[in-house]
């Protein structure tokens, strides 16, 4: 594949999988236009004169549902609803008491008791069992349709007008060599949006060592479908024996 065939790029997934990082990269390594979206409401036409190219990250929701509570507790600036029927995630997952509570030290149980309640009722509930039925629809493609290749840790969708690569959070270290391989060209990652280097990085490590998920969590994780098209059955075990009661 060749950067420079693609008229536009647009990283296109839910949030805290890197996707910042991604855009960062690839506007520094394209001429393209890039964009980064968690809506494909906010996307600007896919029309153009060469084609489209749509990245496309998955993370497994037991590490990355954490993750996004703390970047909402932490940034205020996802509070609103969005609009054309979306809602974003940051309107549930923002809360301003706890997070005063947690700049005064955190009480972790207040914090365990919300994530639960917001994990169970909408993230895995009404947000994520349906976010690819979503993609597949505005996309107008399958992610389903062909098997994901777990060793080379990549899978491309080609198409007349646009080509869909799909990465995994989870192989973040290997990214350079995966789109150096792909694109054929030194790519080299440019970091963005990194929760490491935030003070509440600490909070959140505190609070992964703490939280439990329940069975009726894990069993709604195991369920969505891109958990099972994506990961192992051993990869799923692996982040059950991190969290389970």
């Amino acid at each position: 594949m060749n950067l420079d065939d693609y008229g536009k790029i647009i990283i296109y997934q839910f949030g805290k999988v890197g996707s910042e990082t991604l855009h960062h990269t690839f506007k520094h390594y394209s001429k393209a236009e890039v964009q980064h979206t968690h809506d494909f409401n906010d996307l600007i036409e896919l029309k153009t004169t060469k084609p489209v190219l749509i990245i496309n990250v998955v993370r497994n929701l037991f590490d990355r549902n954490i993750s996004a509570m703390f970047q909402n507790l932490w940034n205020t600036s996802n509070i609103d609803k969005g609009k054309n029927g979306y809602v974003r995630e940051g309107y549930f997952l923002q809360n301003q008491p706890l997070l005063e509570d947690f700049r005064k030290g955190g009480d972790i149980e207040k914090v365990s008791d919300f994530f639960r309640k917001v994990n169970t009722e909408i993230l895995l509930k009404s947000i994520f069992n349906r976010w690819y039925s979503d993609f597949n629809k505005y996309t107008e493609t399958d992610i389903f349709e062909t098997p994901f290749n777990k060793n080379e840790k990549f899978k491309i969708i080609p198409g007349c007008n646009k080509t869909i690569l799909v990465l995994r959070f989870e192989d973040i270290k290997q990214w350079e060599n995966i789109l150096s391989n792909i694109f054929n060209q030194k790519i080299s990652l440019k970091s963005k949006n990194i929760t490491s280097e935030r003070p509440i990085h600490v909070f959140q490590e505190k609070f992964k060592k703490y939280y439990k998920y329940s069975e009726k969590e894990i069993k709604m994780i195991k369920n969505i479908d891109f958990i099972k098209h994506f990961y192992t059955q051993d990869e799923i075990n692996n982040k059950i024996k991190k969290y389970k009661l």
